[in-house]
């Protein structure tokens, strides 16, 4: 590319440069694991997440800890599946570490899919 010489000769190029910007990063974005599935400890293929299972949160709205390896700290988590009804929500979130995080469930002995990230 020479200085001065404009990226795009016309409109059609920079729509045809965004289109192919758009097939090629934003329509594949994908929650699964690199198998395809959603295993425990899975980073999923192109965002900055793991996958964990919970087989059983234990007693209704008590604390329970989730050992992950994301090496940072985490920001949150998105519930994609649960055995039954409840809400999963952050306990402690201030002593949240780069290896562990703490979640609640509002009903007991619940199983829960989540993705953290």
């Amino acid at each position: 590319m020479q200085i001065g010489k404009p990226l795009f000769s016309d409109l059609l190029g920079i729509k045809i440069w965004l289109i192919k910007l758009y097939e090629s990063v934003l329509s594949k974005i994908d929650l699964r694991d690199d198998t395809g599935t959603i295993t425990n400890d899975y980073k999923s293929q192109n965002l900055d997440a793991k996958w964990y299972i919970v087989s059983d949160t234990g007693t209704i709205n008590t604390e329970f800890s989730i050992t992950h390896s994301l090496y940072r700290i985490p920001v949150g988590a998105i519930v994609v599946s649960q055995s039954i009804a409840g809400s999963l929500y952050d306990s402690d979130r201030s002593n949240w570490t780069s290896t562990v995080v703490k979640f609640k469930f509002s009903a007991a002995n619940g199983a829960i899919r989540l993705l953290i990230f």
